[in-house]
């Protein structure tokens, strides 16, 4: 199945930005709730000079003030064994809340008998986001410059055959061109 691809564009100085200081400082003063941790963002280290999950963030931070939408991520569905924080268990239970036991239990098992799990989330999507006004719920991955992987095509046909109704989105997340640049 060909994915539908959505774009959301950000600010191109949040690229250096991120590379400087590890965040965009504009994400932590604006939803704090979202990039202390507690949503699964991890903080980079000052000076850290790759983008890994600046598009996640970027589109965490996009979903939520654009469209009311939260999120979180590394959920580790599969993962086998409890974190030894309680982390993960507490990003599950946002899953169970907004999916349902019956529909969380579905889709880890699926998962687990696809032998999606070996490093606890193997091809699964950045983002677990859900609509509080409404109770809608979805997954997202947020993509770059990169493409979708066999690994997450795989998880995806898995969670549409456990869940059939699931909403899938796959995001591309990326600066916004100036008018020199266009």
């Amino acid at each position: 199945m060909t994915e539908l691809e959505l774009d959301y564009f950000y600010p191109a100085e949040w690229d250096d930005e991120y590379r400087r200081n590890g965040t965009v400082q504009r994400w932590c003063d604006d939803y704090p709730e979202i990039f202390d941790g507690s949503r699964g963002t991890y903080r980079n280290p000052p000076g850290y000079n790759r983008k890994d999950n600046l598009s996640t963030y970027a589109l965490m931070y996009l979903l939520k003030r654009d469209e009311g939408v939260e999120s979180l991520s590394y959920f580790r569905l599969a993962a086998k064994s409890p974190s030894s924080d309680g982390r993960r268990e507490a990003l599950q239970a946002h899953l169970r809340q907004w999916m349902g036991d019956e529909a969380f239990e579905r889709l880890r098992n699926a998962v687990r008998r696809a032998g999606l799990n070996g490093t606890g989330f193997q091809g699964e999507p950045d983002l677990f986001c859900w609509k509080p006004t409404t109770g809608e719920w979805f997954f997202a991955e947020a993509k770059g410059a990169d493409t979708l992987t066999e690994t997450q095509r795989r998880w995806f046909a898995v969670c549409r055959q456990a869940l059939p109704d699931v909403v899938i989105k796959v995001c591309r997340v990326r600066p916004r061109k100036t008018n020199r640049e266009t």
